[in-house]
């Protein structure tokens, strides 16, 4: 996926990565953990520049939760925009940064995350359901051929 920005009075801004991470005012590269963008005063900024909106292509999916328990992946989309506190997904409107919490909040409905992953389809591996849950009970389930 491709992450893009143009700061003011500079040139565009491109960011090549599998996997971004969204932490209350922070925007990182999850694979190098580099800082790529932080929102100030209602404003995304990179190296003290203002730098909206930033936009990011895929084919991509949103993943909640932590690491060790996510919540299901969302269905693919194209495009990501980080709009001062507004969060879009292929041009709708979905999530808002609530500052007084530090919070996330979807604008369709009560839920509210701390952080998030944008993921590009090819950095996320969907398992089977059933082998997931053989893995977690300690089983292993292994296929055979008649």
């Amino acid at each position: 996926m491709l992450l893009t920005c143009t700061p003011s009075a500079a040139s565009r801004v491109c960011w090549e990565s599998t996997d971004l991470r969204l932490c209350g005012t922070l925007l990182s590269d999850g694979v190098y953990r580099e800082i790529l963008a932080t929102l100030v005063d209602g404003a995304w900024r990179r190296k003290g520049a203002i730098c909206e909106p930033i936009e990011v292509r895929g084919p991509l999916r949103l993943l909640f939760g932590i690491p060790r328990h996510p919540a299901p992946a969302t269905r693919v989309f194209n495009r990501l925009t980080l709009k001062g506190v507004l969060l879009e997904v292929d041009g709708v409107g979905f999530a808002r940064y609530v500052p007084e919490s530090d919070m996330w909040r979807a604008l369709e409905r009560p839920l509210w995350w701390h952080s998030l992953h944008v993921l590009a389809t090819e950095a996320l591996v969907v398992a089977d359901p059933a082998a997931a849950k053989a893995a977690r009970a300690g089983r292993i389930e292994t296929a055979t051929s008649p």
